[in-house]
């Protein structure tokens, strides 16, 4: 493994990944819908290290998505958006920093903090993930600036489970107990 610098909050960029369909809620922008008063994506951004690059990867109602940093569309790729890959590969083209730490924008119930666990794992992997103890959470990750020429060659094959190229690239799991903080929001029961 080559030698990687470890990653450090103020050289670690973040991207809050919002640019799903919202098929499963009457295809409502996810994030952006209020539970407890606040969107979505309000918990996630405070569950976040406070980066000096704040990057939402959304393909509409950019305006709105401004507040909470600088958009970045899956189109900068030359992929058509049908998995979350696409944003996370528009991320990496965009950002400055070496390192890129994920998060899907409907789960609300990240705590601060969790991102630490991943930052201690990346001294040896360019690939880092979240296994909780029902399954793996693909898309709360930590990754080099490195893995962006594996993930466009991934996807140019016209591939698109983020569990296929964890596996693929021999990523890194980081074990959580908790479950519930990485759950999402898909339907209206979530949201009361």
């Amino acid at each position: 493994m080559k030698n990687l610098a470890d990653p450090i909050t103020q050289n670690l960029t973040s991207v809050i990944l919002c640019g799903g369909k919202g098929s499963r809620l009457n295809n409502q922008n996810k994030p952006l819908v209020e539970w407890k008063g606040k969107p979505l994506i309000e918990y996630v951004a405070e569950s976040l290290p406070q980066c000096t690059e704040k990057l939402i990867s959304a393909n509409r109602d950019i305006s709105q998505y401004e507040q909470y940093g600088s958009v970045v569309k899956d189109s900068i790729t030359g992929f058509e958006s049908e998995t979350p890959l696409v944003g996370i590969l528009a991320a990496l083209d965009k950002m400055s920093n070496d390192w890129l730490i994920c998060a899907p924008g409907d789960t609300p119930r990240l705590e601060q903090g969790w991102v630490e666990q991943l930052l201690i794992a990346a001294s040896n992997r360019s690939l880092i993930y979240v296994k909780d103890p029902l399954r793996s959470q693909p898309l709360h990750s930590l990754i080099h600036v490195s893995e962006k020429t594996h993930l466009r060659s991934y996807l140019s094959q016209g591939r698109k489970s983020a569990t296929n190229f964890l596996n693929l690239r021999k990523a890194e799991a980081v074990e959580f107990y908790s479950s519930d903080m990485f759950s999402n929001f898909n339907s209206a029961e979530d949201f009361v």
